[in-house]
């Protein structure tokens, strides 16, 4: 199966569903939930991990840098929705 997101207009594969990736998915939806966490960490968490989906050099396309000081912190929130939107979409 192939998952793809679109981002600003292109587009990006994805690697397969796997049961790690899938776990490591909901850890990081539960994000916003954990007590004591940064907004410097959660955002990192996300930030790296779209990169590590999509490549250090689409991620910087994305994203417009890789800094994560330089980034529109809505970008990364979005992506990552986008990514897990992508492999949530029913088997048809």
């Amino acid at each position: 199966m192939i998952y793809t997101i679109i981002v600003n207009d292109r587009s990006y594969d994805l690697p397969k569903k796997t049961i790690a990736l899938t776990e490591q998915m909901d850890k990081i939806s539960r994000i916003d939930s954990q007590k004591g966490l940064f907004l410097r960490e959660k955002y990192k968490t996300l930030f790296e991990f779209v990169e590590k989906l999509v490549g250090p050099d689409n991620a910087m396309e994305i994203f417009g840098s890789d800094d994560l000081s330089e980034v529109d912190l809505s970008d990364v929130t979005l992506t990552f929705r986008k990514i897990v939107d992508s492999y949530n979409t029913p088997v048809s």
